[in-house]
C-alpha cells in the first residue's frame, strides 16, 4: 500500500462524523495515571507541602463556605441543602450535652488524646445528622444512605439508587491541622474515586466526585470536595475554611449539616461522540471494537477458568467425601470383625469353662463314689 493510500484510509478512519451512541474509553486505561498518583501520594510524608502538590499533580484550592449554606462554585458537584426545618441543636435532640474543649484535663495523666478528642466532635454530629435523616427518610426526601466502610473512615454515603457517582465520607484523624492536607485525606478521595470509576455499573461516568469530612486535632473540621480531571489529569481538591467545634459551635453544625444533605449537581457523564474521546485525540472505530472483542474475550477466559477451578474443587470434594465414606466403611468392618472375634473369644471361653466345670463336677463325683466304696469295704471286710 503506497504511503498515499495509507495517508487516506488513516484520514477516513480518523473522521469526525459523530456516530449516535457515545463510544467511551475504558476508565480502567484512562485512569492508570490515578493509580500512579495514589502510589505517590502513599509515599510522602503526613502533611503535604505546596512542591508536593505541584509534583503530584495536584490543584488545591482554598474556599470559604457560607455560613447559612448558601452553594459554592468551587463544590461544584454539590449543592447543599436549603431547608428551613433541621432540628435545633440541643440537648433534647443531641440526648447528651456538647463536650467542650476544655472540660476535661487533657493535657494531664487520664486526659483526652488528639483521637479521642476528634471522635468526640464526630460523634456528635453523627447524631445530629442521624435526628434529621431519618425525618427526610420517613418523608421520601432521603438523598444519601449509609454504607459500611472497607477503609480508615467513619462513615461512607452514596446515591440509595446508584444512579450517579457521588460519594461523600466522614473520616478522623489523630493529628493537628496546620493549614495543610492530610495524606490520608488525599488518600481516602483516590480510593474512593478509583473504586468509582473502575466499578463497572459507573462505566458511562467520567468524574466521580467526593465530599469529604475531615475532622481532626483539637475538635476542628474542615470540608474537602475533589475530583479528578480526565483532561489535565489534575486531582482538583477545593478545601474549606477549618471550622473550630472547641466550644459548641452551632452554625457551623448546622453548615456541615447543609453540605451532608447536598443534592448531587453537576454533569458528571461522558460527553463523547463520535470518535474522540475527552483529551480530543482520535480513537479508530475499529480499534475500539477490537478492544471490547478482547475484554469479552478475556471475561469469557476468566468465567472458564472459574468454572474449571469449581469443577476442580467439585471433583475434589467428590473425592474426598468418596475417601471418607471408604474410610468409614472400612472402619466399620474392622469394628464388626473385632465384635464378631471378640463374641467368638467370648463363647470359646465360656464353652471352655462349662467343660471345665463339668470336668470337676465329674471328677469330684467319682472321688466320692471312690471314697464311699472304700468307706463301705472297710467297714464289711468280707
Amino acid at each position: 500500500m503506497s504511503r498515499a493510500e495509507d495517508s487516506e484510509e488513516s484520514s477516513s478512519s480518523y473522521s469526525r462524523t459523530p456516530s449516535p451512541k457515545p463510544i467511551v474509553v475504558p476508565n480502567n486505561r484512562r485512569h492508570m495515571a490515578l493509580r500512579r498518583l495514589e502510589g505517590d501520594v502513599r509515599s510522602s510524608g503526613p502533611r503535604l507541602r505546596k512542591n508536593d502538590y505541584n509534583r503530584l499533580n495536584i490543584r488545591v484550592t482554598p474556599v470559604t463556605l457560607d455560613e447559612n449554606g448558601a452553594p459554592c462554585p468551587e463544590f461544584c458537584f454539590f449543592s447543599p441543602y436549603q431547608g428551613d426545618d433541621l432540628p435545633p441543636v440541643n440537648k433534647e435532640t443531641m440526648g447528651r450535652d456538647f463536650r467542650e474543649y476544655g472540660e476535661d484535663d487533657d493535657h494531664g495523666k487520664f486526659g483526652l488524646d488528639t483521637i479521642e478528642r476528634t471522635r468526640v466532635m464526630q460523634v456528635y454530629f453523627m447524631i445530629y445528622w442521624n435526628s434529621y435523616i431519618f425525618n427526610l427518610r420517613d418523608k421520601g426526601e432521603a438523598v444519601w444512605s449509609a454504607k459500611d466502610p472497607q477503609y480508615a473512615v467513619r462513615n461512607i454515603t452514596d446515591d440509595p439508587d446508584q444512579q450517579s457517582p457521588h460519594l461523600m465520607c466522614q473520616m478522623i484523624h489523630d493529628m493537628n491541622a496546620d493549614g495543610r492536607l492530610f495524606r490520608s485525606e488525599l488518600l481516602i478521595i483516590i480510593i474512593l474515586i478509583r473504586s468509582r470509576i473502575e466499578f463497572g455499573e459507573f462505566d458511562q461516568y467520567k468524574v466521580a466526585p467526593v465530599l469529604l469530612y475531615s475532622f481532626f486535632g483539637l475538635q476542628h473540621a474542615r470540608i474537602l470536595h475533589a475530583y479528578y480531571d480526565n483532561d489535565s489529569h489534575e486531582l482538583i481538591v477545593a478545601r474549606s475554611q477549618t471550622f473550630n467545634f472547641q466550644l459548641q459551635n452551632i452554625p457551623a453544625l448546622q453548615l456541615f449539616a447543609r453540605w451532608s444533605l447536598s443534592h448531587r449537581v453537576g454533569n458528571t457523564k461522558h460527553e463523547v461522540y463520535g470518535m474522540f474521546p475527552p483529551t480530543g485525540i482520535p480513537i479508530r472505530t475499529e480499534r475500539i471494537e477490537s478492544a471490547r472483542k478482547r475484554q469479552r474475550s478475556e471475561v469469557d477466559i476468566l468465567f472458564e477458568r472459574r468454572a474449571s477451578a469449581e469443577r476442580h474443587a467439585a471433583a475434589a470434594r467428590n473425592a474426598s467425601t468418596e475417601r471418607r465414606a471408604a474410610a468409614e466403611r472400612h472402619v466399620e468392618a474392622e469394628r464388626r470383625a473385632s465384635a464378631e472375634r471378640h463374641s467368638a473369644a467370648l463363647m470359646l471361653a465360656r464353652a471352655e469353662l462349662t467343660e471345665a466345670i463339668i470336668g470337676r463336677e465329674s471328677r469330684e463325683s467319682v472321688k466320692a463314689a471312690e471314697s464311699a466304696k472304700a468307706a463301705e469295704t472297710d467297714t464289711n471286710p468280707e
